[in-house]
């Protein structure tokens, strides 16, 4: 199902009909302010649904990060193997490097 788009204000002047839309109708909203969108609208069931994949997810990766049975796995073996299972590569925030005073302070 595709989202409804709605502008902040039409969507405050709405409020309870989106609400309703949303529970019984299954509905999904994108709130935009300015063109720019603010916040997405789902039901909880599918926010339970979101979170529940999520944690399958998270809970696959550890798996496979505890199936490697010899030495250190690194991320980037991790995320073919689930690339590999799944067929999307999951985007991994790089940390930046850290400065040798920053490890060490007095």
């Amino acid at each position: 199902m595709n989202a409804v788009t709605i502008s902040a204000g039409r969507m405050r002047d709405n409020f309870g009909d989106v609400l309703n839309r949303v529970r019984y109708a299954g509905e999904r909203f994108i709130v935009k302010r300015r063109g720019d969108p603010l916040a997405a609208l789902i039901s909880v069931a599918e926010l339970e649904r979101l979170e529940r994949l999520e944690r399958e997810r998270d809970e696959e990766i550890l798996r496979m990060a505890k199936a490697v049975s010899e030495g250190l796995v690194s991320v980037e073996a991790l995320l073919d193997q689930y690339e590999a299972l799944h067929g999307e590569r999951l985007e991994v925030a790089a940390s930046p490097p850290l400065e040798e005073e920053t490890l060490w302070t007095n």
